[in-house]
């Protein structure tokens, strides 16, 4: 845990009052997203070729009123068991022309975003990749965490899924203030084509004859196809992002006893706020 560090509500965190005594109750539940990550864009390998987009990683928010991937609702928050650690694990983004990493929770998991395709069909994930140029066929998404990607088209590759919708130019993510700050999140990269083309929110754009952008690391977006380069060949997709996983709940009660990782840790004037990058643990004595 990093002390030192303000947290967004202003308070300095090497003020506070942590409530880790077994006298203050356990939390019943906690809020999470969870947010696998992104697939690779595909690269352009013949003349006249493009890469499909890749597929934001899978999306799972249990946050009152907010969406989880897909077009789903909010999930259920996690009940916590005391005496019960829960480990965290954050996919990392697949390279050009792979899928990502599987994000989990506990039990709770979601699925990497499937690559782009490449004259060939997207891969199946928590989004689908965006089919290659030609006509392939997209991805499969996974429900409740993402859409499925764009078909490919004579001349260019098809946009991927995105955590909150999609089209040819990669599908949006989708908006949460877990962390007490509104942000985009699991955004589609575009596929390739005859014209330069942006990325959605964390995703990765695309370039004509160029190289695919890569999508934002901590946000899961998939990164853009790539097409033919007229002077180096098939160029390379761009890389997806990374995922991340955030947990929540009311800071009246116990601060956790277990925390491992090095999350970033908040105190707003509600909540506790924990932000993971990488793989940790949470938990709470009995």
């Amino acid at each position: 845990m990093r002390y030192g560090q303000r947290a967004r509500s202003g308070t300095q965190i090497s003020t506070w009052t942590k409530r880790a005594s077994t006298s203050v109750p356990v939390p019943p539940n906690m809020e999470y997203l969870i947010i696998a990550g992104g697939g690779g864009g595909a690269s352009g390998i013949y003349w006249a070729e493009t890469g499909g987009g890749g597929g934001a990683g899978g999306y799972r928010c249990s946050v009152a009123g907010e969406s989880s991937g897909g077009g789903a609702s909010a999930q259920t928050p996690m009940s916590i068991t005391p005496g019960t650690t829960y480990t965290v694990t954050v996919g990392g983004g697949g390279g050009a022309n792979g899928s990502g990493g599987s994000s989990a929770l506990g039990a709770v998991s979601t699925v990497g975003g499937g690559r782009g395709g490449n004259n060939t069909a997207g891969a199946s994930g928590g989004s689908g990749g965006g089919g290659g140029s030609g006509g392939s066929g997209a991805g499969a998404g996974t429900a409740s965490e993402g859409y499925s990607g764009a078909a490919g088209a004579p001349g260019g590759g098809g946009g991927a899924g995105g955590a909150g919708t999609y089209n040819g130019s990669g599908g949006s993510g989708v908006s949460s203030s877990i962390n007490a700050t509104a942000t985009v999140r699991g955004g589609g990269g575009s596929g390739s084509g005859y014209a330069n083309s942006n990325g959605s929110p964390g995703g990765g754009g695309s370039g004509q004859n160029g190289y695919g952008e890569a999508g934002v690391s901590g946000k899961g977006g998939g990164g853009g196809g790539s097409g033919w380069n007229h002077n180096h060949g098939g160029v390379g997709g761009g890389s997806g992002g990374s995922g991340i996983v955030i947990v929540r709940y009311l800071n009246s009660f116990r601060f956790p006893n277990t925390l491992t990782g090095s999350p970033f840790v908040q105190n707003t004037a509600t909540h506790y706020i924990f932000t993971w990058t990488g793989a940790g643990t949470i938990g709470w004595n009995a």
